[in-house]
């Protein structure tokens, strides 16, 4: 069953919808019946918002079937003078045939005339710079047109020969942007994608099915009844029954569940539902396939889910400041906050709400956003308020310090621009913390400062900041960011010569300028973990890692890359083995390092904005997709395995690094009167280990990644390899630490099957 459905998967990769024999359409769900999973969304940094995807059905009005697409307009602020009313939706990529004519065309129609321009994109140029860096190049326009739109449905279209684009590669893009700012609707149906002259709309297939999910993010909690519905559109008015063949694999690409649906066709019109229950045994991230059986070995276009389970979050419908982990996100919408609060990130940062070019954009000129606050409130969340980034709001940067940072002597800072700057900054300060007092109750001072301030200048500010906001709100909490990285050495030792923002600042004006302290830890390096958590203890201070993240592999499968076409058969073994799982496990070990060797309390994910990916490009071509969640506003598989470690030690007090053995990293917790804790083999190629209990060791619990239980085999041996292995005891801290010292460590191969110790050596099943 694997081989057949990883063949009939990747063909289906491949091909793209170029044959197409049945149809000459080749958009799949090209009248929107069917729901999620065929390739539909957002397009790259765009509006509407993807996670109420499902709200945009409308079953009023259609020209072919049920439903049509109804797209609401969003009013984006590009700067603080010039605003749009914005959409752009988009497909996945097709393949089309180099030398051959296509036409493209749609019904559409609006609340009221306006103009909507749509056609064909294809695959940017792949480039890269002198260092061998990807660069993201736009998408061309193969084929283009502007559309006047009436309140009445009308067809449109648009014919030709395609350039050639890499690949073949080519999506449909709808585009909307205007400077009225009047919210309307636009409406579209029946999209035909045909090889030739434009003929009559007819779907791609006879029988189309999707999914519709009701749980924010694809999110299923193993506490609740899972419920999920397939979709079936009987496009061809067929009788009979199909058989819908599904299969559920998980983060490794095992399968864990299959089966098939039978679908009545002669029972509720063409348009069908079938509940559903997707498999929840076990907590993770898990990949939905299904596909329409044709007989005779003939398969339809799969369609594909990617959802996870996770443990309840005990606090979803209230604030919890207990809660360890957050992200960044770009608004606060009240649809997004939700899957992230579902997702166990109780806590928000905000770089724009507050920001001072934002809340301030000319001098005196104080802007709110309470709307975006209310959001907040409503979703649970506890939201940070970052102050200051960078250089500050354009009309003050005339006051900051010149000269170059990295060599003290020759940075200075004329005394009045001094001045001028600390009694604006603390004016803003002051006005902004007044005003969402009650609603705002923690606030980072600044962010990176060390690109723009000494340590001495920095001090400066912050007391002059934090002095302000105290006064406006002594009930706030400010936290002060500084450098963690940039002047130590290989060994974690502070360079000569260079600042070291933390310690300087602190000896010339003490720990009364803050109430926290932060940080950017981006890399899983102890050099810098562990001596910041020294310097927490030292001064007393708690502290947060308040950015951090990687360019995700998007979990998806189906989704057509270029990549894939060049590869062939190895490409989906090797972008698993090398970009899936090797970005869940790090992002899980920055979790986990920043509580335990880093001694923070709070984690900072960089970031979950919703708008960094999309069906064309699930990950951002040329890199910086810091993007936790998917096109369609599911959880990537570092965002599982981050809610899985805060769900794991929340409420749980760092205690101690176990340093016996080099070969294995260890990290223990207080919880109440027993013990929890982390482990994985260590190094840059680790080897894997067999762990051979002894004693009150064998008492313990032990669980994998996605904090499923393990057992021991029946020599007590627990296998351990580079990913993360939790644990349990009954015992205190120093007593299973004890514990754990009376086991045997062995180098060797892992009996278990399926487990996986090395990326070169994973095995697919």
């Amino acid at each position: 069953m694997h081989k057949k459905l990883r063949a009939f998967a990747l063909a289906a990769l491949l091909l793209l919808a170029a044959s197409g024999a049945r149809a000459a359409n080749l958009i799949d769900d090209s009248s929107f019946e069917a729901g999620a999973g065929n390739g539909w969304g957002v397009a790259m940094g765009a509006e509407p918002s993807r996670v109420s995807w499902n709200s945009y059905y409308d079953s009023t009005t259609a020209v072919d079937g049920r439903y049509s697409l109804k797209i609401p307009t969003t009013n984006r602020q590009l700067t603080m003078q010039v605003a749009r009313s914005v959409f752009t939706i988009e497909t996945k990529y097709y393949r089309l045939t180099p030398g051959r004519k296509y036409t493209l065309s749609l019904y559409m129609k609006a609340d009221k005339p306006c103009a909507v321009e749509f056609g064909l994109l294809g695959h940017g140029p792949s480039e890269r710079d002198a260092k061998g860096r990807a660069i993201q190049k736009p998408d061309d326009r193969l084929l283009w047109q502007k559309a006047q739109l009436e309140t009445g449905w009308k067809r449109y279209s648009v014919s030709g020969e395609p350039a050639a684009s890499p690949g073949g590669l080519a999506h449909l893009s709808i585009d909307y942007r205007t400077e009225d700012l009047t919210p309307i609707n636009v409406w579209i149906d029946a999209v035909q994608l045909e090889e030739g002259e434009l003929s009559a709309y007819a779907p791609r297939l006879p029988v189309e099915i999707g999914f519709r999910c009701p749980v924010p993010g694809n999110i299923y909690y193993e506490t609740e009844p899972a419920r999920l519905k397939l979709l079936v559109y009987n496009a061809a008015g067929r009788s009979g029954t199909a058989r819908i063949n599904y299969s559920i694999t998980d983060l490794f690409d095992r399968e864990v569940e299959k089966g098939t649906l039978q679908a009545d066709l002669a029972k509720g019109g063409k348009n069908l539902e079938i509940e559903m229950a997707p498999y929840i045994k076990r907590r993770g991230i898990f990949r939905l396939l299904a596909w329409v059986d044709e007989g005779n070995g003939r398969n339809g276009q799969p369609v594909e889910m990617t959802y996870s389970v996770l443990p309840p979050n005990k606090h979803l419908n209230e604030p919890f400041e207990g809660g360890l982990l957050g992200t960044d996100v770009s608004a606060l919408r009240y649809d997004q906050l939700q899957v992230l609060k579902r997702a166990n990130f109780n806590w928000i940062l905000s770089k724009k709400v507050v920001l001072w070019d934002r809340a301030e954009p000319t001098k005196g000129d104080f802007r709110f956003y309470d709307e975006e606050i209310e959001a907040a409130r409503k979703a649970g969340v506890v939201l940070v308020g970052q102050l200051l980034w960078g250089d500050g709001v354009a009309w003050s940067m005339k006051n900051l310090p010149a000269g170059d940072l990295r060599k003290p002597k020759v940075a200075t800072w004329d005394e009045t621009a001094r001045a001028q700057f600390l009694k604006d900054v603390a004016e803003y300060t002051t006005a902004v913390v007044s005003h969402y007092k009650g609603k705002i109750k923690y606030y980072e001072l600044t962010n990176e400062p060390y690109f723009q301030f000494t340590p001495e200048q920095v001090g400066e500010v912050y007391r002059t900041m934090y002095q302000a906001a105290k006064k406006a709100d002594p009930n706030c909490v400010c936290a002060i960011n500084t450098d963690y990285r940039l002047t130590t050495d290989e060994k974690g030792e502070v360079v000569r010569g260079e600042h070291y923002y933390l310690p300087q600042t602190v000896e010339k004006y003490g720990l009364n300028i803050c109430d926290v302290v932060s940080a950017h830890f981006y890399i899983n390096d102890l050099r810098w973990f562990l001596p910041f958590g020294n310097l927490l203890k030292k001064y007393g201070k708690p502290g947060w890692n308040t950015e951090t993240g990687i360019t995700c592999a998007s979990f998806y499968k189906t989704l057509p890359l270029l990549a894939a076409i060049e590869q062939g058969d190895a490409f989906w073994k090797n972008y698993l083995r090398t970009q899936v799982i090797p970005h869940a496990d790090s992002m899980q070990k920055n979790v986990l390092l920043t509580i335990s060797a880093g001694q923070m309390d709070k984690y900072f994910y960089y970031f979950s904005r919703f708008g960094n990916c999309s069906p064309s490009q699930p990950t951002r071509r040329a890199g910086s997709g810091k993007e936790n969640v998917e096109f369609d506003g599911s959880l990537r598989a570092g965002g599982v395995t981050q809610s899985i470690a805060s769900h794991f030690f929340e409420g749980c007090q760092y205690d101690s690094r176990w340093i016996k053995d080099p070969r294995i990293e260890m990290y223990l917790f207080r919880d109440g009167t027993g013990t929890r804790g982390f482990m994985y083999a260590a190094g840059t190629q680790p080897k894997p280990l067999l762990l051979t209990l002894a004693g009150p060791s064998r008492q313990m619990e032990f669980y994998d990644l996605m904090s499923n239980p393990v057992g021991l085999d029946k020599e007590s041996r627990l296998p351990l390899t580079f990913l993360v292995k939790f644990f349990k005891s009954s015992l205190p801290p120093q007593q299973a630490m004890k514990a754990m010292e009376e086991m045997k460590i062995e180098e060797g191969k892992i009996p278990a099957e399926g487990d996986v110790w090395s990326y070169d050596d994973f095995e697919m099943h």
